[in-house]
């Protein structure tokens, strides 16, 4: 076992070296001769095989429409998938209020994207956008935790509505 490890060993290091020389073992009494040269080509012969894509044979009815070469797929831009939200009043002078969004992306590739907020009245709606590459993912649910600050120059004194991509939360403000 250790003679053929030996072997293997020594003739992978000599065809990385492109020497054509005979390598001579003597294995249980029986001499083999096994020639780099011969392996340098039966390995291109095997590389070449796989690499190159078959070719149709005239002489069959070949019906199926040739396949389509894959392209990568486009970025998709979407909403985020929110699971809640929630607005956090930091001590500060002025008060700063953070909107905690929690959610998960559908998969490895989405990442967040942007985010966008409209202060109105009494409701402060926010839209979080989520950017996929297409690449291939991970088919599992990731958590993420987004923190939003809000523009404390709108916000008056009074109850407010927060709406996160759909899902909604009260906050005062003092």
């Amino acid at each position: 076992m250790k003679k053929i490890a030996f072997i293997l060993i020594l003739t992978i290091f000599l065809v990385g070296c492109n020497k054509a020389e005979t390598i001579e073992t003597n294995t249980s009494s029986q001499d083999q001769s096994i020639s780099a040269e011969n392996m340098v080509k039966d390995s291109l012969e095997a590389t070449e095989s796989l690499t190159q894509p078959s070719k149709p044979n005239p002489s069959e009815n070949n019906t199926e429409a040739p396949a389509k070469a894959e392209t990568p797929a486009a970025i998709k831009i979407e909403d985020a998938g929110v699971d809640s939200v929630e607005v956090v009043t930091l001590e500060s002078n002025p008060p700063i209020y953070l909107a905690v969004i929690k959610g998960n992306y559908k998969n490895g590739c989405e990442r967040i994207d942007s985010s966008n907020q409209l202060i109105n009245e009494s409701s402060v709606i926010l839209t979080l956008k989520i950017k996929s590459e297409g690449a291939i993912c991970t088919q599992a649910l990731v958590p993420f935790v987004q923190n939003i600050e809000l523009d404390s120059s709108k916000l008056k004194a009074g109850e407010y509505t927060v709406s996160a991509n759909g899902k909604i939360s009260k906050f005062t403000v003092q």
